[in-house]
């Protein structure tokens, strides 16, 4: 009889599996501008009219501006952040990692007061809605409890719809670049490989120089800030620190 460990990691091996023939398409296309390109629906991906915030976070896919624990590990400018964005709505999320992060962080007084990282995930959330003049919406199940995520888009438009995207395109992090300053974002873009790697993801040895984590820039073909070879540029500086296990491989959106 299988313990539930024996459990969870054949729940993790079935998602890991499930994704190698879209994966393997894309390899074989040539790459994921290829892939993409070849989509006659693509365009739809980047055509999005919701300003809503949630996690980078692959199993939350409510809004387009994606902000890890929605900003709560950059609580100093959260609030700029999300005006500057033009967000309409925040989200909070079950399981989020960057509520742990935060949490852990906490004296032990805060600590008492929020009871746990859960709880305090959603007085954030609330916290930051108030403060910037918006609603908050809930807090968002996820499906399933462990990360299965095998690439993170760095996003250049600040309109990738993650709920189209995961019809055709590998479930992944998102980091909204567009509306994150550089330094900020590539801690996020870093996060997501570490979340992948680790216990609550696929865990760093399925990720290897055949099979690795892919970090997907999104390029803005009407923008220099975010054109591809800048997102590249700025992705590969997370990438070269992991190796051949993390390779780096975008697109222009159109």
């Amino acid at each position: 009889m299988m313990n539930e460990y024996e459990d969870q990691n054949d729940a993790i091996q079935e998602y890991w599996d499930s994704q190698r023939p879209l994966l393997e398409t894309i390899k074989q296309k040539g790459g994921v501008a290829n892939y993409v390109n070849s989509l006659a629906s693509a365009a739809q991906f980047f055509n999005a009219n919701n300003h809503e915030v949630c996690c980078i976070d692959e199993r939350t896919t409510a809004g387009v501006i994606h902000f890890a624990g929605s900003g709560i590990l950059d609580q100093d400018e959260a609030v700029q952040v999300i005006r500057h964005a033009g967000a309409q709505d925040v989200y909070s999320h079950a399981g989020c990692g960057a509520a742990d992060l935060a949490f852990e962080k906490l004296s032990p007084d805060e600590k008492n007061k929020f009871a746990n990282a859960e709880e305090y995930a959603k007085w954030w959330a609330k916290e930051v809605a108030r403060k910037a003049g918006i609603e908050y919406k809930g807090h968002l199940p996820v499906e399933p409890n462990f990360h299965i995520a095998r690439v993170a888009y760095y996003d250049g438009t600040g309109m990738c719809d993650a709920a189209l995207c995961a019809k055709l395109l590998p479930l992944g992090f998102v980091i909204s670049r567009r509306y994150l300053n550089k330094d900020y974002a590539l801690k996020e873009l870093d996060l997501s490989i570490q979340i992948a790697f680790g216990v609550h993801g696929f865990g760093k040895e399925r990720f290897t120089q055949q099979t690795p984590f892919t970090i997907i820039p999104i390029a803005d073909a009407n923008n220099n800030r975010f054109s591809l070879e800048q997102l590249t540029s700025e992705a590969r500086e997370v990438a070269n620190q992991y190796g051949d296990s993390v390779s780096v491989d975008g697109f222009v959106a159109t």
